[in-house]
């Protein structure tokens, strides 16, 4: 029997047109639940992480302890999506993150300790910092317990990731126009190149995931 080309190739076509981000399989609803569940634990820490952040009179240090104690949550936030995600193309994108976050922080600790030797105390430039610091994490805290708004894992994931990845994006502005050390300037502007182009990516999945 001859088949028309033109047909075999819509045939073909239509066989190949199968997105990987809109990957979607029937998920157990306790899978959500358990992700919710330990969601809503990680929120809880990191919420009291950074509030308790040490506040050195250094606006420098005092913006590692915060960015460290929020990427203890980012990796958390990460692991939970691994456990109970079953999207392969977000898994990837997340550890991606991971990897990122892991170098970022260990690069953080070592700063901390190297300029806590050498603090420049400033009381009143702290205190506008932190004014500006307690708005952002506040409004990202709210923005992160309202992203759970769909029953599928990694939506979920990605909603709330971008709502943390929003708030740390306008610290590191923050930081910046507060800090004269290059080196911690540096970290922020790239954490922020990093950052905007991760969250145009998970807007693209968000769009595209069922």
């Amino acid at each position: 029997m001859n088949i028309p080309m033109k047909k075999i190739a819509i045939i073909l076509l239509s066989l190949m047109v199968v997105s990987t981000v809109s990957y979607a399989k029937d998920r157990p609803k306790e899978n959500y639940e358990a992700y919710t569940k330990t969601y809503g634990k990680i929120l809880k820490t990191m919420h009291k992480e950074l509030k308790k952040a040490p506040k050195t009179g250094d606006v420098t240090i005092d913006f590692l302890y915060e960015l460290s104690s929020h990427h203890k949550g980012t990796l958390a936030m990460v692991e939970n999506e691994l456990t109970n995600g079953d999207n392969p193309v977000i898994w990837q994108f997340a550890r991606g993150i991971k990897r990122t976050h892991y170098k970022r922080k260990d690069q953080m600790e070592l700063l901390i300790k190297q300029l806590k030797k050498e603090k420049l105390v400033d009381k009143e430039k702290e205190a506008q910092y932190l004014a500006q610091y307690e708005g952002i994490i506040s409004e990202m805290l709210k923005e992160m317990e309202e992203a759970d708004c769909t029953e599928n894992v990694d939506k979920a994931y990605l909603l709330q990731m971008i709502a943390s990845h929003k708030a740390t994006n306008k610290l590191a502005e923050q930081f910046v126009q507060y800090s004269s050390n290059i080196t911690v300037q540096e970290i922020a502007t790239k954490m922020i190149e990093r950052q905007t182009k991760e969250l145009k990516q998970m807007e693209k999945f968000v769009r595209e995931i069922r």
